[in-house]
């Protein structure tokens, strides 16, 4: 016997009340409509992704071409089923997002990437890696894919960025074969001028990786808009600063009395300001150090003002702007060193603040994650994974430099994500809408992402004239 004709035309909405689903029904036959969901999103748009099985969630009268399902905030997928003495006719499923409150929410597709970012125009760019280095561009026919000579085969942990003019860059490393492990890689530079691709090698180390093997290098610009490089090297010795000038690359070592260099230590953080101070910072047993260096001046650091035990074990993140300075970590409570606390630190015109608490973590706190922090308009925000309490976290600053937490995802998965501000002001955080592994998949597979963005503000009620 055929199964009934399912209904059509199945849409889902989010309103405050809850997911307002809407359908058209085809079937006279039918004695009753069910409506089904389960916790996932675009079931079958990701190659290889498992499906999970629909739960009853509604049971309706034949007649019904509607109904609300009041759920919390995460991704549904929703079908509803045409019912008789028959085989059963479900409908194509429709997908939605709640978002968190305070935020938009909306399915963007993109490449499987391991670095994701927004350029000027807020067009989204895709950085992934498997059979080389490819960076996916948004294109009026589909994703445009960029490889590079050499090839490379890993991207620095900087990602994607773009420089004051809105043209691309991206760091990578292309390997060098010895024999040797580890061994030596080159780190190559690549940038767009117009519609051609440029290539270069900066330096040749032995690079030092984060906790999800990526090279500690990173990608800055001065005020005129030349890049920058500082990065880490595994064999030992005090990070190394590159600036590209009329003559070239040109490789000093940021030396510093602060820690020794002989010792464990990560660099964690290196960005710009707009007035072309660049910063760096460097996780020390015990200590965080930020080193600064004005347009034409030489370097200096210091020692972050922190309590607690701080450094290496707790990482770091780092973002700048004209004047100021915030920097994020973990500090381990010193009274019960299974405590680890959240701390955002930030300085301006010169003097520090007050350290402040975001979240308190137990053992399974967010050290060792990678971070992602990003400040602009006088707002800064961070997105990160933690475990205690589990999940994908945005953590962001008011106008008057409050700050609130909110939860994304309750997957710790890291995946690629990504952070920034729309040209409006406004955060957006990017995130997968499933649990698979992009690692598993081929460079280009599509990809679901969650795109979070702050709403639109209102425009202001123009005052009648009297």
């Amino acid at each position: 016997m055929a199964p009934l004709l399912a209904p059509a035309e199945v849409q889902a909405q989010v309103l405050p009340e809850g997911v307002r689903l809407t359908w058209t029904n085809r079937s006279g036959a039918a004695t009753a409509l069910r409506v089904e969901r389960r916790p996932v999103l675009l079931d079958g748009l990701e190659p290889g992704y498992p499906s999970l099985a629909f739960l009853p969630v509604a049971d309706l009268p034949a007649v019904a071409t509607s109904w609300t399902d009041a759920v919390p905030e995460g991704p549904y997928t929703y079908r509803v089923v045409a019912l008789a003495g028959q085989l059963p006719g479900p409908s194509a499923p429709a997908s939605v997002v709640v978002p968190p409150a305070g935020l938009d929410a909306r399915v963007v597709m993109a490449p499987s990437a391991v670095a994701l970012a927004r350029d000027a125009a807020d067009a989204l760019w895709a950085a992934s890696e498997g059979t080389g280095v490819h960076l996916w561009e948004p294109g009026s026919s589909g994703w445009v894919d960029h490889a590079f000579d050499p090839a490379g085969w890993v991207v620095a942990v900087q990602g994607i960025a773009f420089d004051p003019t809105g043209r691309p860059h991206l760091l990578y490393l292309q390997d060098v074969p010895t024999g040797i492990t580890p061994g030596p890689a080159d780190l190559v530079h690549a940038w767009r001028e117009g519609l051609v691709w440029r290539h270069e090698v900066i330096a040749r180390r032995t690079f030092d990786y984060d906790g999800n093997y990526r090279p500690r290098a990173y990608l800055a610009f001065d005020e005129a808009g030349a890049p920058h490089v500082a990065w880490q090297d595994w064999v030992g010795g005090f990070p190394e600063h590159a600036a590209l000038g009329s003559g070239g690359w040109t490789i000093e070592t940021v030396t510093s009395t602060r820690y020794d260099q002989h010792l464990a230590f990560d660099l964690v953080g290196f960005a710009g300001a707009p007035d072309g101070t660049l910063s760096l910072l460097v996780a020390a047993p015990g200590a965080l150090v930020l080193a600064s260096r004005p347009p034409g001046g030489a370097w200096s650091d210091e020692v972050l003002p922190t309590t607690g035990t701080v450094g290496l074990l707790g990482g770091g993140a780092l973002a700048v702007r004209t004047g100021g300075v915030t920097v994020v970590y973990v500090r381990f409570d010193q009274a019960a060193e299974r405590t680890q606390r959240l701390t955002a630190i930030t300085k301006e015109s010169g003097a520090w603040g007050a350290p402040v608490e975001l979240a308190t973590y137990g053992t399974g706190g967010a050290s060792g994650q990678p971070w992602q922090l990003a400040t602009a308009g006088g707002r800064t925000a961070l997105l990160l994974p933690q475990g205690d309490p589990e999940g994908l976290w945005l953590y962001r600053t008011d106008g008057a430099g409050a700050w609130q937490g909110t939860r994304l995802s309750h997957s710790t998965e890291w995946e690629a994500c990504g952070l920034g501000f729309l040209a409006d002001g406004r955060i957006w955080a990017l995130a997968p809408a499933t649990p698979s592994q992009v690692s598993q998949q081929p460079a280009g597979t599509p990809r679901a992402y969650v795109s979070f963005e702050e709403p639109e503000r209102p425009e202001a009620t123009p005052r009648a004239r009297p």
